[in-house]
């Protein structure tokens, strides 16, 4: 009986993956129209404590092809005394300083930002930075032209700022998976894509119309995607856009913050649920999201489980094992979409150890399920 039930859940995980990929496949992209170009665009880079790593960013953006206004960028601080001010004042930027730090999220941080903001001003759109972040010289000029085509959000290339190290190139991997394998077949498609991370603008229709920037589970990019879908404001992938961020070099910091993002993913799903049932045909992917995949992984230990009661532990190996080389391939793929210039010893490292890293994402969600009041926990870079 159990061995009909992980049947029956492998099947209707491998349905529910294909159904996402037909339904990708033949939507009618609905191109927006053209819009005037923007008369003008802010900034905005949260940085509690962020000295060490702000500056590379300030300089990256001193160095655009765009030339960008001092006064349109806002540093948000959580203190006046905080080291970071004072090099945003070297550049001349604004800074904001946070009337309730003790919310612990970068969305409470971006959303008093916006508050301040919107009192003196108005902006045609907002772009979104961590203060670890690096642009590519044409970065904002790209990002510009993704606007001027219509789209209500513009999706930067998420690329790693570290990829020193098997586990920082790690998250590189899943951004891959995001952007390549995803995004980019959404945006051809017309379909709604996902932010990740930061890099990404929000237009005015958007920001000005909200007052504000509610999005504040642990993961409001993901949220804001879900947000945009459900709203019917249009998103693109500009892979031409090109931004680096900093990731954890320790396991410990990237199962804190494989942690963080399964909490603030389950978070937003349960904010926007009733929402995506009402929107679909539109939101069927999103509303799909990975139960697929946690469907096929259930499936797949009871099979085991059943496998083993009736054959010994000889199935239950040569199930990891294929299972391990098939996510050995999944990471060589990925590397070379990637493109990234590795020596062969990380090269090699980063394939044998990835496969171990993306199975981390079930005991996290394990910690997830069991600890309800997980907090949010700095990244140290």
């Amino acid at each position: 009986m159990l061995y009909i039930v992980a049947l029956v859940i492998i099947s209707l995980a491998l349905l529910l993956f294909l159904s996402k990929y037909l339904f990708a496949i033949s939507n009618h992209p609905n191109i927006p129209k053209p819009q005037a170009p923007a008369s003008n665009f802010a900034i905005i880079i949260p940085a509690r404590d962020e000295s060490a790593v702000i500056e590379d960013l300030c300089k990256s953006l001193q160095n655009q092809t765009i030339k960008i206004s001092p006064e349109n960028v806002f540093i948000v601080v959580e203190s006046a005394s905080d080291p970071t001010t004072a090099i945003a004042k070297k550049y001349h930027y604004r800074i904001i300083v946070r009337p309730h730090p003790e919310k612990q999220r970068k969305g409470y941080a971006l959303d008093e930002a916006v508050h301040a903001i919107l009192k003196h001003k108005k902006f045609d759109l907002y772009f979104i930075f961590d203060a670890d972040n690096t642009i590519s010289p044409d970065f904002i000029e790209k990002m510009l032209e993704t606007y001027q085509k219509g789209y209500d959000i513009g999706i930067g290339y998420r690329k790693v700022k570290n990829p020193n190290s098997a586990i920082a190139i790690g998250p590189g991997l899943i951004f891959t998976i995001i952007n390549t394998l995803l995004n980019h077949t959404y945006t051809k498609h017309g379909l709604n894509c996902i932010a990740s991370g930061t890099g990404y603008f929000l237009s005015g229709r958007i920001i000005n119309h909200l007052g504000g920037f509610p999005f504040h589970t642990m993961t409001e990019d993901y949220e804001i995607s879900l947000y945009s879908a459900i709203h019917h404001y249009s998103t693109f992938y500009n892979t031409k856009a090109i931004f680096y961020d900093t990731q954890p070099h320790t396991y410990s910091q990237y199962f804190i913050q494989r942690t963080r993002w399964e909490k603030g993913y389950f978070e937003a799903r349960h904010l926007f649920r009733s929402q995506l049932f009402k929107n679909l045909p539109k939101t069927y992917i999103l509303l799909i999201g990975i139960y697929d995949i946690v469907l096929f992984i259930i499936g797949l230990i009871l099979l085991l489980i059943t496998l083993t009661i009736s054959y010994g532990p000889l199935p239950l190996f040569l199930t990891i094992a294929a299972v391990y080389i098939a996510l050995l391939l999944l990471t060589a793929l990925l590397l070379h979409l990637e493109r990234y210039r590795l020596r062969a010893g990380l090269y090699f490292r980063t394939i044998l150890l990835h496969p171990l890293l993306l199975l981390t994402y079930i005991p996290c969600l394990f910690v997830v399920i069991l600890k309800r009041d997980l907090s949010w926990r700095r990244i140290e870079h």
